[in-house]
């Protein structure tokens, strides 16, 4: 018999997560809070929130095993998303393509957040996504300490109205994380059976 040693992450969410949405047209600004839903093990943000501006990278409207259309690379180019919150479809993961494009200029363009929905007509019923590779399970958002979220359909749906109509759509981002860092322990065991010249 052994003992097994190795460090493991308290995650806990101490309080609720939102995004407040802070929108900015050429006569009028208004602000909205919504509930957000923090990816797996996500890091989180400070008490008083992430404040910048949000952007919008769009995908088709129908999922393929494609590269991006040309018309929406060209929205992706002419976007920069350094210092941004990014709006973008978790379903981006799905098409190597796609997944490939946006880990490249979120290596060129560093955000500061990003916001999960769904953004192809195929997963657009579908409910929230979670995964082990969500939050900081993905190398670059590990590297990087970038707060993930996934925001409710009319959340985003909102967001890609503001900014479609030229509006600045600028957020506070809540995530109230607290983290520790403990020591877990396995017992690792033999129990021999009764014919030790078999093994099963």
């Amino acid at each position: 018999m052994r003992v097994e040693k190795f460090s493991f992450i308290s995650w806990d969410i101490y309080d609720e997560p939102n995004i407040t949405l802070i929108i900015s047209g050429e006569n009028e600004t208004y602000n909205e809070t919504y509930r957000i839903y923090p990816e797996h093990y996500t890091f989180g943000t400070s008490s008083g929130g992430l404040v910048a501006n949000v952007c919008y990278l769009p995908l088709p409207d129908i999922f393929i095993s494609e590269p991006l259309p040309d018309e929406i690379l060209q929205i992706w180019n002419q976007t920069n998303i350094s210092g941004k919150i990014v709006l973008i479809g978790r379903d981006v993961f799905f098409n190597r393509y796609w997944a490939e494009t946006f880990i490249l200029k979120l290596k060129k363009e560093r955000p500061l957040a990003i916001l999960h929905t769904w953004a192809t007509i195929d997963f657009k019923m579908y409910p929230r996504f979670h995964s082990s590779n969500g939050g900081r399970g993905f190398y670059y958002y590990r590297e990087n300490k970038i707060p993930v979220a996934w925001v409710d359909k009319s959340t985003a749906a909102k967001i890609i109205k503001e900014l479609n109509s030229n509006k600045t759509v600028t957020a506070v981002l809540r995530i109230p994380i607290k983290e520790t860092q403990g020591e877990v322990r396995n017992i690792i065991a033999t129990i021999p059976g009764r014919n030790t010249s078999k093994k099963y």
